[in-house]
This record gives C-alpha cells, structure tokens and sequence, in this order.
C-alpha cells in the first residue's frame, strides 16, 4: 500500500484502539544493550499471546509480535505525488480491514507450507 517515496502521516495519540488492518508503525525490538532498533511500517493483522502480529503486505512471513508499547502509531494518510489518501475516510477503513484479515490468513498458510516443507526435505 506505501510505496517508496511516498510520505505518511501518523496518529501517535490514539482516541481509538489498533484494529486488525490498520497500517501501524513499530519499533522493531533488540536486544539488551544492542543499538537502537528500526522503524518498521506494517499492517496490523491480529495478536497472540505473545503481542500484536504484524505483515507486510508482499511478505508471506509476519513480524516478531510486538509489545504494545513498540506500536508508536497508524497511518492516517499517504501522500503519493499529487494525490492524498485518508486512510480514515471510506472505503479505506473497510479496504483495511479485508487486507488485514486476508493477510492474516495468507501468514498462518505460509507458516504451515513451510512447515511441511522442512518435514518433507527431512524424509
């Protein structure tokens, strides 16, 4: 959905709570004593017991899960050349949703593809 060289603009303080779909930006976590970690912008796709799950849209593997407190913020809007999208205005919120849970599924297919892969390769 961002493509290089686009801007966005994000909501740090949130009146809302995160929902599946929405585009977050996230400290990626290190460990102890390591440098800083990157900014990551992703799609929210679900949680687990371990944090939230997030996925790019053209990677079939999900993040480490994230704590809340590595959520700094959603993306409200794209700035792409001359155009602007409200990514709170509609269809974006019900585009988001879809992709969100879509992208949800195509990480837990991926997870068990590669999964049989390695027992296949093992045989």
């Amino acid at each position: 959905m961002i493509r290089s060289g686009d801007t966005i603009l994000v909501e740090t303080h949130q009146e809302k709570p995160f929902r599946r779909g929405d585009i977050v930006v996230r400290l990626e976590e290190t460990p102890p004593g390591a440098p800083s970690g990157d900014w990551v912008v992703h799609r929210l796709v679900g949680n687990s017991k371990q944090g939230w799950l997030t996925k790019g849209d053209h990677l079939g593997t999900f993040d480490r899960p994230a704590k809340k407190i590595a959520l700094i913020g959603r993306v409200i809007q794209i700035n792409r050349q001359a155009r602007t999208i409200h990514l709170q205005q509609f269809p974006w919120p019900w585009v988001n949703r879809y992709l969100g849970l879509h992208h949800y599924w195509l990480g837990i297919v991926f997870y068990h593809l590669r999964r049989l892969r390695g027992r296949v390769k093992s045989s």
